[in-house]
Formats: C-alpha cells, structure tokens, sequence
C-alpha cells in the first residue's frame, strides 16, 4: 500500500473515532437524569421522600414531616425517627395511601397527627402514641383496614372525626387518660 493511502485511511479512523466518541458522550449526558436528593429537606420540614427503602430513618433536624411527603410510596414499611428527634407534626396526608407501611414508632415529641395522615394505610397493624400527643386529626387513620390494635396515652385532647374510621380489624383501643374532645 502506499502512503498516502495509509495516511488517508489513519485520518479516517481518527475521525471517525471522535464523532463515535462524541455521540457516545452525547447520548449519555441526554439519558443521565438528574436524581432528587432522598430526602427534600426545607428548613425544618421533610417535603418529599424520594427513596425506595423498605425502612426508613427520618433525620433528627425534622420538625415536621410535610404534607403528602410520603403519599402514595409502596414501598416503605416501617418508618423510625432517628435518636433525638424533634418531630412534632405529620402533616396532611404525609403517609397517605402508603400501602406497604406496616410499622411506624413515633418518637415522644409528636403533639399532632393532621387530618388524613394514614389514610388508607392499609398494612398498619398496631400504634402506640406518644404521651405529648395533643391531637389526632379528620380521618388520620380511615381506612388502615389491618389495624387491630391503637394505644393512645396521656397528653391526648382531641380525637377529630372519623379518625378512627373503616379499621374492620381494629379490636382493642387503650385509653389511659381522659379524653377533653371526641369529635363526631
């Protein structure tokens, strides 16, 4: 072969090595999706859960577990607050239709559980709250149709309507107070 025909064939292969170099590059920047952090912290309240844990850690800097924060999430089933938590609220709907939640161990700082926090949790088996508990919201729990049994302890006024509403399975509920409002 001669030269310039080894030459010519060279540049060719060096080209083409960089435009294949390059669409490669391209395509992997274009398909590279930018993941959220897993837990969407502002200020003090935890605003959306993007994990995929069975088991979850909320983070001690939470003050308030947001609203709808973990709705629709069927993957987690048992939710823990890490060691010195400040948790004092589960907004809204924070849990709302967490189908696989089965578990969840409030820590003693929970004063409300807003309306509709659970609902439709339908894997929840049993709860024990908190004595600083001041208020269970609307509907917090309607629907947890495998909840059978809910301690509730000293510290808790107010029961809001249906909060306890379409629990088939729930048998036992333990007061060890005297309840200031039971709505409904």
């Amino acid at each position: 072969m001669n030269k310039k025909l080894i030459k010519t064939l060279v540049i060719w292969g060096v080209i083409i090595a960089i435009v294949v170099t390059a669409i490669v590059l391209l395509v992997t920047v274009v398909n590279k999706k930018e993941e959220a952090p897993v837990y969407q912290i502002e200020g003090t309240t935890l605003v959306q859960y993007n994990g995929k844990d069975v088991d979850v850690v909320i983070p001690k800097e939470v003050k308030m577990v947001g609203k709808h924060a973990f709705k629709n999430n069927t993957n987690v089933q048992t939710v823990t607050f890490e060691s010195g938590s400040q948790v004092e609220k589960i907004a809204m709907g924070a849990f709302e239709s967490c189908a696989g939640l089965q578990e969840i161990t409030f820590p003693s700082t929970i004063k409300e559980i807003s309306d509709y926090a659970f609902l439709d949790c339908v894997s929840l088996k049993r709860l024990e709250m908190p004595s600083d508990l001041v208020r269970i919201g609307k509907s917090a729990f309607d629907g947890c149709a495998n909840l059978a049994d809910i301690e509730l302890n000293e510290g808790l006024e107010v029961i809001d309507d249906f909060a306890l509403a379409n629990c088939p399975a729930l048998i036992q509920v333990f007061l060890y107070f005297y309840l200031l409002i039971l709505a409904g």
